[in-house]
Parts: structure tokens; C-alpha cells; sequence
């Protein structure tokens, strides 16, 4: 009996032809800007021995006399195929922007030739996003009056990919307070 209603089954299945689907062309973007337009750098870890690893988040390295802020791109759509390139570069006028419609106030802009960020990124093939650090020299930001805020305005291109224009800006803040004990 179990065998026939089994086989009665199956033999209401039927192959069906599913028709093909739009599915949303990738688009890059910086990944914190999806938590606002300003990526604010305000404290200290925790604790000294937290250090970054897989899995574990932090938003700033001080490695010798570097201070490293880690940012990434990323891949949205459907699948992760192709490489992509991603120009990652400095523009203060991200900044103006911020500052002239009130979400950003009190800061300083980190100066030109206390900056530097890697100008491609490559997202493999296959991946998701892949990362990129602004570095500054660790003095330009802790050896400063107290209560200085830097910061700097990200942002990405790609003429391999759209970016999506709501994420693909950032200002970095750098508040001097992560110095103080």
C-alpha cells in the first residue's frame, strides 16, 4: 500500500520549466558605510591584549609608529564571480558635504601628507570583498592638542563594477580621546 501511494506520487510530479530571472548586477561598496556616512574612531579596545583576528573586528591597529585604520570593499548581487578593481582615494569634499548639512561637526581635516590609503584594491574572483587600510603616522594623530578630532573623506570607483553611490563614501574620524587614560 505504501508503495503505491509513494509511486502515486511520483508520478504527479512533473518537470517544470522555469523561466530565466533578473537577478541585481553587483554593485562595490565601502562595508561601513552601510552603519552611516561617518565612521567615527571614539575608543579605546577594551582591553590591550584584544588584538584583530578572524572574526574579531576592530577599527584601528597601531603597529610601530603607524596608526592603521582597516576598511574593506565588497560585492553585493547575486554570486561573487569575476575580479574586481576598486579605486580607493581621499576626497575632503566628502567632509564639506557632511559638515554643511550638520551630521558632521568639529573636526579638523587630517592632513594630506599625514594620510595614505592603497590606490586599487582587487576583489578576487570568487570573494566576497577584500580590504584596504588608511595609515597615518601615529604622532599626526596622538601628539595633538587634546580634543582634536581628525578626519578624512573616503571614497570608492571601479570600472569594473557600479558602486553603489549611498555606500560608496565614508568620513573617517579619528577623535584624540582613544590617547587619553
Amino acid at each position: 500500500m505504501l508503495i503505491v501511494a509513494c509511486l502515486a506520487l511520483l508520478a504527479g510530479c512533473g518537470y517544470k520549466t522555469v523561466a530565466d530571472a533578473s537577478y541585481p548586477e553587483q554593485k562595490v561598496y565601502i562595508a561601513v558605510a552601510v552603519q552611516g556616512g561617518v565612521y567615527n574612531i571614539a575608543t579605546r579596545p577594551s582591553h590591550p591584549s584584544n588584538t584583530p583576528t578572524q572574526g574579531s573586528t576592530f577599527q584601528y591597529l597601531i603597529e610601530g609608529e603607524e596608526f592603521i585604520v582597516p576598511l574593506a570593499v565588497y560585492r553585493s548581487g547575486i554570486g561573487n564571480s569575476g575580479e574586481v578593481h576598486v579605486s580607493v582615494s581621499f576626497d575632503d569634499s566628502i567632509l564639506d558635504e557632511l559638515l554643511s548639512s550638520g551630521e558632521l561637526s568639529g573636526v579638523t581635516p587630517l592632513p594630506e601628507d599625514s594620510r595614505s590609503v592603497e590606490g586599487t584594491v582587487v576583489v578576487p574572483d570568487g570573494c566576497e570583498g577584500a580590504p584596504f587600510f588608511i595609515r597615518v603616522p601615529l604622532s599626526a594623530v596622538r601628539d595633538v592638542a587634546d580634543g582634536t578630532r581628525f578626519a578624512c573623506g573616503v571614497r570608492i570607483a571601479s570600472e569594473d563594477r557600479e558602486v553603489n553611490e549611498k555606500y560608496g563614501k565614508i568620513a573617517v574620524v579619528i577623535d584624540h580621546g582613544i590617547f587619553e587614560e
